[in-house]
């Protein structure tokens, strides 16, 4: 079935207008494919979700020119940001924790130029529809559902219906990303299973809007941990003013039904611990807390991307940045396959890529989820939370359970300061894309964040000058697969550029040095330890900012032969 059998073709269909598709899009329409975006609901935005963005995202905001707007939009906070354990709102305080009080400010802006922000997704998918708006290439289509996809192995023919219309489109797409979500119709419907962790606790998710500022102030917590018999669970801040939402475990003594607007209205007065507080519930929903991830992120042209490929706890907010990162490692690959650039080969490194990195965030997750426990969450907490209310009847004697608490917080850090989970991952001996030297060195748990320019790492971020101005190297790979050189490489630059030429691809090379003649100067003289390529070596970094390859010697003879082999192998090319 082909062309001539479809009302539309487009190099690519994407599924779902959450943050994975539509970042997946947008990086697509930034490089100049086209692609279909179908959403099945009416607009983004709906639903709060996740509300940490971590700095490799918000380094990806700054690349796509949105990060201000996504700054705008995040909740006003104090610390950094700050996390609280309560018997209510209004109530007790046990401790609180900061991301200021657990970071090191000079370390993190030497590795990065972005900060972790506090913005719910809500708030984040109206500035990424808005960008992709402005977008020539990208085709976004609301209230239209994939209700079929068929593989013949050239393409995918999928057919779209409108769900208010009902008027049905026939799509043929090179290549499909699904990222329809936790549930994936997409990942039903083509039989891949979920490896992990089964679901330990139940919650409910109530939106609600509320004026809490007689009792958090003008730059509220970021999220209450909740701890009383009759609502325990989770309090996060929307905008820091009026809106909210409530998680609330299961098993309190008056449970809430997303279907009853009274339970949830009491619930979150209870939570507030103030019974005749005016509240608006805006909807609730019941979920479960698991840790899985797809057994396989591929099956013919389509691509599991997002929620669809994996699903994580909230402890340590890595879901909505996982997804975005997903789509952008694929976008790339997807337009250099589509323009000829690279072979098919190149897109099994998105499965050997962004799996392991996925694993590994799950893992944690609910790791730290465990760790809640030294605080008293578990999935008995209400009991818990009753003990502490008897404790509080027996006087300002002995109180166990709250020193418990104290001392359970720091223990909590792991999932707040994670600036080595966040950006010192890298991809490993398992993809093809990268000429691995054998210096990448695994995440371990709680990794701290050491820069390096080792194959696999994204490129260490380094204040530069160009033109007079500022520049991070960061800010210079987006998009483009780019050769650094050192001060005295030259050669390497003159042999990638003959190596790209001959096989008709785009790259663009840098000579970095500390003199101002250099086309980056690099005042400091820093920039050649970083990397790892001393004054003679060079890097080569992929579209997506991570290194592809590395050498710290000098250009030989046979060096446009070298970078020859080294574009075949990471680009998946049959030499010429």
């Amino acid at each position: 079935m082909g062309a001539a059998d479809a009302d539309i073709e487009v190099p690519v269909l994407v599924i779902g207008a959450g943050p994975a598709g539509m970042s997946t899009a947008l990086v697509l329409g930034r490089l100049g494919t086209r692609c279909l975006l179908a959403e099945r609901r009416a607009e983004v935005g709906t639903l709060p979700r996740a509300t940490g963005v971590r700095v490799r995202t918000m380094e990806l905001f700054r690349a796509w020119g949105i990060h201000e707007e996504i700054a705008g939009r995040a909740v006003p906070v104090r610390d950094g940001g700050e996390f609280t354990w309560v018997s209510t709102v209004a109530g007790e305080r046990f401790g609180t924790t900061s991301l200021a009080r657990l970071e090191d400010p000079a370390a993190r802006r030497a590795a990065t130029p972005m900060e972790v922000l506090f913005c719910p997704q809500d708030r984040v998918e109206p500035v990424l529809l808005a960008e992709l708006r402005t977008s020539p290439p990208v085709d976004v289509r609301f209230s239209s559902e994939v209700t079929s996809l068929r593989d013949d192995g050239d393409g995918v023919l999928a057919v779209v219906e409108n769900r208010v219309t009902g008027a049905v489109t026939r799509v043929r797409a090179r290549y499909v990303v699904a990222a329809d979500g936790a549930a994936s119709p997409t990942r039903a419907a083509l039989g891949i299973g979920l490896e992990g962790h089964d679901a330990r606790a139940e919650f409910v998710n109530i939106d609600f809007r509320a004026d809490l500022r007689p009792y958090v102030g003008d730059r509220p917590s970021v999220l209450y941990w909740v701890l009383n018999s009759r609502a325990s669970g989770t309090l996060a801040a929307r905008d820091g003013r009026h809106r909210w939402y409530f998680g609330v475990l299961a098993g309190g003594a008056t449970p809430a039904d997303p279907a009853d607007p009274e339970s949830c209205l009491r619930i979150v007065r209870d939570a507030i611990g103030v019974p005749g507080l005016p509240v608006e519930i805006e909807g609730a929903r019941r979920w479960r807390m698991d840790a899985k991830v797809a057994s396989s992120w591929r099956s013919g042209n389509v691509f599991l991307v997002g929620d669809a490929a994996h699903r994580f706890p909230p402890t340590g907010g890595f879901g909505l940045n996982s997804s975005i990162q997903d789509g952008h490692n694929l976008a790339w690959k997807l337009h250099w396959v589509h323009s000829g650039w690279a072979g098919e080969g190149l897109l099994n490194s998105y499965e050997a890529e962004r799996r392991p990195i996925a694993e590994f965030n799950a893992a944690q997750s609910w790791r730290n989820m465990d760790l809640m426990a030294a605080t008293g969450f578990t999935p008995d907490v209400h009991d818990f939370a009753a003990q502490l209310e008897a404790e509080a009847e027996t006087g300002a004697g002995q109180q166990p359970l709250r020193e418990r608490i104290r001392r359970g917080i720091p223990l909590q850090a792991p999932q707040f300061h994670a600036l080595g989970q966040d950006i010192g991952f890298g991809y490993g001996d398992g993809s093809s894309a990268v000429v691995a030297d054998g210096t990448a060195v695994p995440l371990g748990r709680d990794p701290e964040f050491e820069p390096s320019g080792a194959p696999g790492r994204r490129v260490p971020h380094h204040v530069l000058r160009r033109g007079g101005s500022e520049v991070s190297t960061l800010d210079l790979v987006e998009g483009r697969l780019t050769l650094f050189a050192a001060r005295d490489a030259g050669a390497w630059t003159v042999a990638a550029r003959a190596a790209a030429r001959s096989r008709q691809l785009p790259l663009h090379t840098q000579r970095v040095a500390p003199t101002p003649d250099a086309d980056l100067y690099d005042p400091t003289g820093d920039w050649e330890h970083h990397a790892g390529v001393g004054g003679t070596g060079a890097v080569l970094v992929r579209p997506d900012g991570h290194v592809a390859w590395r050498t710290s010697t000098p250009a030989g003879p046979h060096a446009e032969a070298e970078l020859g082999d080294v574009l075949d192998t990471i680009l998946s090319r049959r030499p010429r």
